[in-house]
């Protein structure tokens, strides 16, 4: 008996030993990575918003059920379903003094609604069971899931919902393994109560609440399919739970209405000419994303073809719910391209399944594999673990994903126009026209009326096409601010899309600039206009803008900060004062690759191709999907007579950005000067099908088809 103790105990040192090393590649390292990818800068554009009404709830003790936060269309329906966390961040959120320190509050807050979420799902399925050389196998796709994570890692609503989300499929993958008993139906202590708990929960937080019942009720019809190895409820115990789910959906502030909003909001503009994929920029498609996510978009086709090879190495273990999960959200983000979280949430669930601890050995038991063979895996851990890492805490990662995000806390750099909206606060309730990524913190911090915001469900499709025509900047622009009686216009500086609004109005004298900095333009309609107001122009403001970025702050932001100054001043007029910022970012952070670009584009301008042509080339090794840096590469190449070099990097513009149809036309000439007739002839082609109004396009390819 002693001896027998010995011998065991000798032994438990090594396999405690194998373990704890097998933990840490698939829990603590996931763990930490999700940590470093909340700890970023604030960006969200939406949180401020969220923090005004949960500020006028905490106030006026009261769910509101009309858009008050409008001038355009103030009675409009709108259903809060939101409301518990937006009290959350009004509670934790900066007061109109402490701008920094509540920023970073909110961050803390990310942090652990992150930590929250990562917990649940490497530890729900007490991952400690499994058979620690399995682990070593699990451990890459847990990682790659949890990398994924990254594009919703932010201060919405969404966190809280993705970890709800997670507990509803535990509950309901478990729902058959107690004994029935209806009187027990609202306990905490059985699966029908404490999904009716968690839904409830859930329903005050967001509109993915409406899943619960969806996932309850595919669980119970997974039990019913043949050798599912699932457990199986009997009818009477689905359908009663469903009917409480869907009753604690009921249970909310907004009522029915609440109840009904996730198909509304599905239908809202089904029938309308409304295109928000291009306006609002969570919208826009996943894989049709231009100018960034390279590593992301990589990461995600890696993982369907690692989850389907696992589904294949695990199937005697045959998790159903978790596998249909997983295909449902990998076709919801093929077909409408979002929802990257939801998707990798389910990934990630099907890797600490209790079915993937029988994962199949990927050789015969005959060949007799040595358990180090766990060191390939663990390995390939450690190698991602390093490079993102690094890249996280450096910023390389989201230079080379095409994100503003910077790692460590305080406000995304020239990001929020902050000094605008204090001169807003002076005169609250004034009409304001703010683009979306000023109008939410026009609300909350400069108490404004604004045109429209981010709600699609505050406004009808009507607004959102007087927003979008204000937008393109036609000749009725002006009109629209004129006839809607809008005293003032706030434009964010960091895209591209209102500066041919910001230019018109320039011209305009009715309006007149107010403050300026490199985060917006505020302009104010005049009363009687006054041309030739020097003091008030856009170039003054830009001139006053200090030359040195925060010392504070990290090389990388104080380039961003020179590179939004640069655009400023390239807004104003101001040449030699825009280069010397770029040139100045340039000098903190060389493989910027916005600097490079812009600096590429000015010095292309001046006919300098050569030094041009290394920024762009900079830009695309740094981010490889800027489809507009290889454009202006290869139109330099053509420039300086090589047109192969040219060739390619048209042709790899054409790959990023299809629907451009200048690349097409430079990819046709380019063709053209290679002899390659046939060629430039379908590049010419593809390019009126795209443009097939430009009256010049068609001449080129009726004389380019007469030669043939």
């Amino acid at each position: 008996m002693n001896k027998d103790r010995q011998s065991t105990t000798s032994q438990d040192p090594k396999s405690t030993s194998i373990i704890i090393v097998a933990l840490l590649f698939s829990i603590t390292l996931p763990l930490i990575t999700g940590a470093l990818l909340s700890w970023h800068s604030l960006g969200e554009l939406d949180v401020w918003l969220h923090q005004k009404a949960g500020q006028d709830i905490l106030q006026d003790l009261n769910m509101p059920q009309v858009n008050t936060y409008s001038y355009t269309e103030p009675n409009h329906p709108w259903t809060n379903h939101e409301w518990l966390f937006q009290i959350l961040v009004a509670y934790t959120g900066p007061g109109q003094d402490d701008l920094e320190d509540g920023i970073d509050r909110w961050i803390v807050l990310r942090l652990l609604l992150t930590l929250l979420l990562l917990v649940l799902l490497l530890l729900g399925d007490r991952l400690w069971r499994a058979p620690p050389l399995k682990l070593y196998w699990l451990a890459p796709g847990i990682f790659l899931g949890v990398a994924m994570l990254w594009t919703r890692i932010l201060l919405r609503p969404e966190m809280l919902s993705y970890a709800l989300i997670v507990i509803v499929i535990r509950l309901a993958e478990r729902s058959g393994e107690e004994p029935w008993n209806i009187r027990r139906l609202f306990s905490p202590r059985t699966r029908e109560g404490l999904a009716f708990f968690s839904t409830l929960l859930w329903a005050q937080i967001h509109g993915f609440s409406a899943l619960a019942p969806v996932i309850w009720l595919l669980a119970g019809l997974v039990g019913y399919i043949p050798h599912s190895r699932f457990p199986r409820t009997n009818l009477t115990r689905l359908s009663a739970g469903t009917v409480l789910i869907l009753a604690a959906l009921l249970m909310t502030p907004n009522g029915w209405q609440g109840f009904i909003y996730p198909l509304k909001a599905l239908g809202q503009f089904s029938e309308s000419s409304v295109d928000l994929s291009h306006t609002i920029s969570e919208l826009q498609p996943l894989l049709s994303t231009q100018d960034g996510l390279g590593f992301t978009l990589l990461a995600f086709k890696i993982s369907l073809i690692w989850g389907l090879m696992h589904i294949i190495l695990t199937w005697p273990g045959r998790n159903i719910l978790r596998i249909t999960l997983w295909l449902l959200a990998a076709a919801a983000t093929l077909a409408a391209q979002r929802n990257m979280a939801f998707y990798a949430i389910t990934f990630i669930m099907l890797h600490t399944s209790p079915a993937s601890f029988q994962i199949r050995p990927l050789f015969p038991k005959k060949w007799n594999f040595p358990p180090a063979l766990a060191l390939v895996p663990s390995l390939a851990v450690v190698l991602a673990v390093a490079w993102f890492w690094t890249a996280l805490v450096s910023d390389d990662f989201y230079l080379a994903e095409g994100q503003s995000r910077r790692f460590g806390a305080g406000p995304t750099v020239a990001r929020f126009p902050f000094q605008a909206t204090r001169m807003l606060a002076r005169t609250p309730g004034t009409p304001l026209f703010a683009n979306v990524d000023a109008a939410s913190l026009s609300l909350s911090r400069g108490q404004a009326k604004v045109f429209i915001d981010g709600r699609t469900e505050a406004y009808s499709p009507q607004t959102w096409l007087l927003y979008q025509k204000l937008r393109q900047a036609g000749p009725e622009a002006l009109n629209i601010l004129d006839h809607s009686k809008t005293s003032n216009v706030l434009l964010t500086l960091g895209g591209s899309a209102f500066r041919p609004l910001l230019q018109a109005m320039l011209q305009d004298q009715r309006w007149i600039v107010r403050q300026a900095d490199p985060a917006g333009v505020l302009l104010s309609r005049l009363e009687t206009p006054q041309p030739g107001a020097k003091e008030n122009s856009l170039a003054s403001f830009a001139i006053l803008q200090p030359q040195e970025p925060n010392e504070n702050l990290s090389p990388t932001r104080r380039a961003d900060w020179l590179s939004a100054l640069a655009t400023l001043h390239h807004l104003a007029g101001n040449p030699s004062q825009r280069e010397a910022a770029l040139r100045q970012g340039l000098s903190l952070r060389p493989e910027h690759p916005l600097l490079n670009h812009n600096l590429g584009n000015l010095l292309m301008s001046k006919g300098q191709n050569a030094p041009a042509l290394a920024h762009f080339q900079q830009a695309l090794k740094t981010n490889h999907r800027l489809s507009g840096s290889a454009l202006n590469a290869g139109v330099c190449h053509m420039q300086m007579g090589k047109f192969k070099d040219a060739e390619m990097m048209f042709s790899q513009a054409a790959r990023l950005q299809p629907e451009n149809y200048q690349i097409w036309v430079n990819l046709s000439l380019a063709l053209q000067q290679l002899a390659r007739p046939d060629d430039a002839l379908n590049a010419m082609e593809k390019a009126v099908a795209l443009k097939p109004d430009n009256s010049r396009l068609r001449q080129a390819l009726r004389e380019m088809r007469s030669q043939q």
